[in-house]
């Protein structure tokens, strides 16, 4: 809903939004480029009175196996009234977290040190028992006493802010170093957000002739403003603007080396972004050997 909002923003032009005071975002993570643009856009209706930046937008975390969000940004009673860049809030009350190491083969994970990022693993009252009618799937999503294991790579702050990185099975390696698709998402939506309507970044594996890198490499998948009437030429220097702004701000193993254009994201029914239909789009681009800015 939030890029939606973004993207159809004219759509807002007459509608007052003067009685809104907060907004809480889930489902799918947000970057602070694409916060930042949607409190722009609410505030220019009359929206957020007295605010002054998208830390006015809250993010929140959860998943289907915590029933619910696992989050909130009260502490002590107290709500709060600006969110932390980067973070989704405070564990609600009688919940537990643990961060553990993702190389780590003990079946009761292996804590990292404090304040270092790793998976985040849960425990409380609002965490499901486990698969229905799946027992070998709910014992590879526990750990061996009894903590979801919930494929998220995250950190705890000094205050306990529970900070965000990425899912674990979408971020990849480059020249043996970690990749994470949202940091670049994150740097190109915030210098392309007004002709990006969608984006999303994947790590693919790299041909075997490829003398720019080993193991996989960084792929956006684009969606412009205007899809359907945006030219080639228009859509080559897009392209070409994306890559160079990574090769500007970004270490060499982070930097995008194709951009293939759609008309829309593939999208599930909670309207997430289906990584894995692109992820075997690229598989099928790569094997028919059509690598052009433009599907």
């Amino acid at each position: 809903m939030a890029l939606q909002i973004i993207s159809a923003a004219d759509r807002l032009e007459n509608v007052d939004l003067s009685s809104l005071a907060s907004v809480f975002v889930g489902s799918s993570a947000i970057t602070p480029g694409q916060k930042q643009k949607l409190f722009e856009v609410l505030a220019s209706r009359g929206a957020l009175t007295g605010q002054q930046d998208g830390s006015a937008i809250f993010d929140g975390y959860g998943m289907s196996e915590t029933m619910s969000g696992i989050t909130t940004w009260s502490k002590d009673g107290t709500l709060a009234t600006r969110a932390r860049p980067g973070t989704v809030g405070y564990l609600i009350p009688g919940a537990e977290a643990r961060i553990i190491s993702e190389s780590s083969s003990h079946p009761a994970g292996e804590d990292v040190p404090k304040h270092t990022a790793g998976e985040l693993c849960l425990r409380g009252p609002t965490i499901m028992k486990g698969y229905l009618g799946d027992p070998q799937a709910t014992r590879a999503t526990f750990t061996s006493d009894g903590w979801l294991k919930t494929g998220d790579k995250v950190m705890i702050d000094a205050d306990g802010h529970l900070v965000y990185i990425d899912r674990l099975k979408d971020t990849f390696k480059n020249r043996g170093k970690q990749v994470s698709p949202s940091e670049i998402a994150s740097l190109i939506y915030a210098h392309h957000s007004g002709e990006i309507t969608e984006l999303a970044v994947i790590g693919v594996a790299a041909g075997g002739d490829s003398q720019r890198s080993t193991g996989d490499e960084a792929w956006a998948f684009v969606v412009p403003k205007g899809a359907s009437s945006v030219t080639r030429e228009e859509k080559d220097r897009l392209a070409e603007s994306i890559m160079a702004v990574t090769r500007k701000h970004l270490s060499i193993h982070k930097h995008v080396v194709r951009v293939l254009f759609l008309d829309q994201l593939p999208k599930g029914p909670t309207h997430k972004v289906l990584l894995k239909a692109l992820r075997n789009l690229a598989a099928d681009i790569v094997s028919d050997g059509k690598l052009h800015f433009k599907l």
